[in-house]
């Protein structure tokens, strides 16, 4: 996605839709993003750039936000990534992968404040995904099922005693993740949508928090690109309490 800058003015080309119409340009202006005839201030701004070694597979990414930009670096054996190195002005942290017949197994994300392990186990159609503390018990797990590409299309969470925390369904088209609804017990909810560019890389994230009030989160995603591969993306965030009757109608 190409970047046109004017002045001032940056114009964010997105396909969008909401009842049959096309939401295709948004317009960040004087901090200020206009959606659907409001305008909301920009919270933050991240950005990332990227290198790449000499099988396009990313080695290098550097982020900015918020006056601070972190590196990191991408390790590979056998073509899978077995290690990221994550470099901040305050700290160095290290995760691990590890595999078994190509397949994710085990990451340890190494700090001075501990080891934290996700480990992944594979079933047919069903996946479990468990989460530990520094000090090695369980924080919290997630079980459910895949499609027939391996995607996850329903999961429950539950917490370190086995009581549920929330339940998740997600939708795809294309292998890409349009929509996802998630409830959790205490009765909050979140509805999520999502659109994406011809490389499959994200434009578009709607966001919606239904609790007391309406939260709504917005990503708007720009790119560069040198071929197929991202050498810069850029991405603003906005978030704001809404009415009902303000609410894109992405899942009826």
């Amino acid at each position: 996605m190409k970047k046109v800058i004017l002045s001032l003015l940056i114009i964010i080309f997105l396909v969008s839709c909401q009842d049959g119409e096309k939401y295709s340009e948004i317009v960040v202006k004087d901090n200020q993003i206009e959606f659907d005839g409001i305008y909301y201030d920009v919270q933050s701004v991240l950005e990332m750039t990227y290198e790449y070694n000499v099988k396009d597979q990313v080695a290098k990414t550097v982020l900015k936000f918020n006056d601070e930009t972190s590196t990191s670096e991408f390790y590979y054996d056998n073509d899978l990534l077995v290690e990221e190195k994550r470099i901040s002005p305050h700290m160095t942290n290290h995760v691990y992968y590890e595999y078994d017949d190509g397949r994710k197994v085990k990451q340890t994300f190494v700090s001075d404040a501990g080891n934290l392990i996700t480990e992944f186990e594979y079933e047919e159609d069903k996946r479990k995904i468990t989460f530990y503390d520094t000090d090695g018990s369980i924080s919290h797990y997630n079980e459910g099922f895949v499609d027939e590409d391996g995607n996850i299309i329903d999961f429950v969470s539950y917490d370190k005693n086995d009581v549920q925390s929330s339940h998740t369904v997600n939708t795809f088209e294309e292998n890409l993740m349009i929509r996802s609804v998630s409830e959790t017990v205490d009765g909050t909810s979140f509805k999520s949508y999502y659109e994406y560019d011809k490389f499959g890389n994200k434009t578009f994230a709607y966001r919606v928090r239904f609790s007391e009030d309406i939260l709504m989160y917005l990503d708007f995603y720009e790119y560069e690109y040198k071929k197929d591969l991202i050498v810069h993306m850029k991405k603003y965030r906005v978030q704001s309490v809404i009415e009902e009757n303000q609410i894109r109608s992405y899942w009826d």
